[in-house]
């Protein structure tokens, strides 16, 4: 010990040494007492955070169910419920008074959103039916969704329709939860009935999913009633004792390398067990003393290494590590910021992807209601709204169906009761089809009676006309009610579903008692009328208006098919026709000699009974034809004319930063893709290039002058950065504004 006293009092480089050294250690050990101190903390509120997690589901699920509870006892105690409960099938009044429950029930569940109710439906003991999905099924041909939720009718009947069972109860059913209250107007005997109210199952999943928390880790979410029966699981880890004296105050506790956490509901008693596995309930404590030792370790290593060569040198290092460790402070900001910006901007897109989805359906009704209005002006702007709309328009074949109620009734007639009937029976048709098509058919409701269907037909024609066929019986045999029903031809082309729509309504108009499902034929085509609906006319005149010349002929490909193949029209109708034509292109032709004359050479056709209806069709075509050509050339020049006003408009404003289509388009009142397809059509060039150059231009013009700054150019030819410019330049010029000036 003496031998090393002396060699620390002779040697000046083992004194700095043992110096630095000391000045390491000693704070590196308060620092560790601390940070065992910090390790402690840390895990206490990282067990309270999970627990709260937890509770914070816990509290949204108590949430819908106590709302649930609500609109059941509201459900349960409306007039129209409790008179169906009341009814025998022998009633008088049992359609009337069914039709209202369907109407009850349906708006009462409707305008209240639950966000945990999947489905529910109502069993009524007198009349042993069950009210489901808008629609009544006798118990055996409801069986087959029971046996899809996962139990028998047997089953069913002894534990849902029990008249014993007087309360409410939540019971585990197949993968999910139920909530069933019986309803009775007496203290004694049996149910009226009973509510069926089944939870949904990806609601419970993603109010208890805690994937993103415990980073993919496999975990187990169990719910426990008061009596300790369990409810429902996600999970395949094995269900834990939950002894009292076992948790700690956090409602936590460990066993067998697992971490239990639970927290039981203040409403109604319920245990919610969440399991992982211990070191995934601690991963961030871990990854944070993991983080800790290796930094402490690797301060000692470097301060030993730096104290060596500091002691050699009797330096001083303390204001250069403190740099060192002030700079790594200030880049740890930066990353930290820019990782707060990156989870910002996926939240963003998220919701924008959410918001999406949920505006798809009103998209797909918009679409359809444009088509059977003929609302769509070329095959382009249709498939843009199709695809926004997310509708497949490739080898598809569509159909439009028209059908009426109470065909019988005058519209004076129709009193208030017979409107709700209306509404309730056209509710549950459409029921009945989405549930055969889900999303492969589409409704547009005309007038108060009047409605069109259309469906996606993929080769199954025949299968549509049979339920058609189906769903007239159905609504004879269970609700008294007559409808009649017209189907249109098939359609390959979207652009024309405006046809089969006219075709449907032509046939529901021969529809009658004898023959209620009419398909549109040759045999209901009147040899007395010729064929020019007005949508037709509205369409033709559209098309001409655009310049569109195929549009044009395809139309003139139909009249002419319907009028001289199908009806095959006698001169008179041929003249009256033609009076229709002639009318419609006098709106286009010139008011001169020139449009005169091309009315004449039509008529001639008319007049001589030898000529065919081939050449009138022919003349149709290049008067239209002509038509066209001067409508395209007259846009052409307008768009030219508003190209050089955009010119002139950039010429003055390039020195705006702004400057771009959105601000371009906003002041000559065009859309963005409009004004850019355009532009490229009239100048030749792109909008973006055609701009860059202009600036660039000018900033040539700018260089000569050797009073202004590189920097100045740029902010007075409408660039925000210097770089930007010089970039811009070297693409235009081929060579940088430094050698362009010298």
């Amino acid at each position: 010990m003496k031998k090393i006293w002396k060699l620390y009092q002779r040697n000046s480089i083992i004194q700095f040494l043992i110096s630095y050294i000391l000045v390491l250690v000693v704070p590196f050990l308060i620092l560790s007492y601390g940070f065992s101190r910090s390790f402690f903390i840390v895990e206490e509120e990282i067990k309270d955070s999970h627990v709260k997690m937890l509770q914070r589901s816990v509290n949204i699920i108590d949430n819908n169910l106590e709302r649930l509870e609500s609109m059941a006892l509201q459900i349960t105690e409306n007039s129209a419920i409790k008179s169906m409960g009341r009814s025998r099938k022998t009633d008088k009044e049992y359609i009337i008074t069914a039709i209202d429950a369907v109407n009850e029930f349906y708006d009462i569940t409707h305008y209240q959103t639950i966000d945990l109710l999947d489905e529910g439906y109502l069993y009524f003991q007198g009349v042993d039916l069950i009210l489901y999905s808008k629609t009544y099924y006798r118990p055996e041909i409801f069986q087959r969704y029971l046996q899809n939720w996962g139990t028998s009718l047997t089953s069913w009947r002894k534990n849902v329709v029990a008249p014993e069972l007087r309360v409410p109860v939540y019971e585990k059913q197949g993968n999910t939860i139920e909530y069933r209250k019986p309803f009775s107007e007496y203290l004694v005997g049996d149910n009226n009935g009973v509510l069926v109210y089944r939870l949904k199952e990806s609601g419970l999943k993603e109010l208890l999913d805690f994937g993103n928390v415990y980073a993919g880790e496999k975990y187990a979410i169990m719910v426990f009633d008061h009596d300790r029966n369990l409810l429902w699981s996600d999970g395949s880890r094995q269900e834990p004792e939950l002894a009292e004296h076992a948790f700690d105050s956090h409602g936590y506790f460990e066993k067998e390398g697992q971490s239990v956490i639970r927290v039981t509901s203040g409403r109604n008693k319920w245990d919610y067990v969440l399991v992982v596995p211990q070191k995934t309930a601690l991963l961030r404590l871990g990854a944070l003393k993991n983080l800790v030792f290796f930094l402490g370790g690797s301060a000692i290593v470097i301060g030993i290494l730096v104290s060596v060569m500091m002691a050699v040198k009797k330096g001083r290092p303390i204001n250069e590590i403190w740099g060192v460790l002030s700079s790594a402070g200030k880049n740890t900001d930066s990353y930290q910021k820019m990782g707060e910006v990156v989870t910002g901007i996926l939240q963003d897109h998220q919701n924008l992807l959410s918001e999406l989805e949920m505006d798809k359906t009103s998209r797909k009704k918009e679409f359809f209601h444009e088509l059977l209005k003929a609302g769509f002006d070329s095959e382009n702007q249709l498939r843009i709204s199709a695809r926004k709309a997310g509708i497949s328009m490739d080898d598809t074949e569509y159909v439009v169906a028209s059908f009426e109620l109470f065909s019988n009734n005058d519209f004076n007639d129709i009193d208030s009761q017979t409107l709700d009937e209306l509404r309730i029976i056209i509710r549950l048709i459409r029921n009945k089809l989405e549930e055969l098509y889900q999303d492969r058919v589409w409704f547009y409701k005309k007038n108060y009676r009047d409605t069109f269907v259309i469906f996606a037909v993929e080769h199954n024609y025949e299968g549509i006309k049979k339920t058609i066929a189906e769903i007239y019986d159905w609504l004879v045999a269970e609700y008294q009610v007559n409808t009649s029903w017209g189907i249109g031809k098939v359609c390959d082309d979207l652009l024309y579903l405006w046809k089969s729509g006219e075709e449907a309504r032509y046939a529901l108009a021969h529809a009658d008692a004898q023959m209620p499902v009419v398909e549109y034929n040759a045999k209901l085509v009147s040899d007395n009328e010729c064929y020019f609906p007005d949508i037709a006319e509205e369409k033709l005149e559209v098309s001409l208006r655009g310049g569109h010349l195929e549009e044009v002929r395809e139309l003139l490909r139909i009249l002419k098919r319907e009028n001289f193949e199908k009806r095959k029209v006698k001169r008179s109708l041929f003249i009256k026709f033609n009076r229709k034509m002639t009318e419609l292109l006098s709106r286009f032709l010139k008011q001169d000699s020139s449009g005169k004359d091309l009315i004449l050479w039509l008529n001639e056709i008319v007049i001589n009974p030898e000529e065919s209806h081939e050449e009138y069709f022919d003349r149709l075509d290049r008067v239209c034809q002509r038509i066209c050509q001067e409508t395209g050339e007259k846009k052409k020049q307008q768009r030219g004319i508003m190209i050089d006003n955009i010119i002139a408009y950039m010429k003055e404003n390039y020195m705006d930063s702004g400057l771009g289509l959105a601000q371009v388009g906003t002041v000559f009142r065009v859309s963005e893709g409009y004004l850019s397809s355009v532009f490229k059509e009239q100048a030749g060039i792109n909008f973006a290039d055609y701009l860059e150059k202009l600036r660039i231009d000018k900033g040539s013009e700018l260089l000569k002058d050797g009073s202004l700054t590189v920097n100045e150019i740029a902010a007075m030819v409408g660039y925000n950065s210097v770089q930007s410019f010089r970039r811009a330049f070297k693409r235009v010029k081929g060579i940088s504004p430094k050698e362009a000036r010298s």
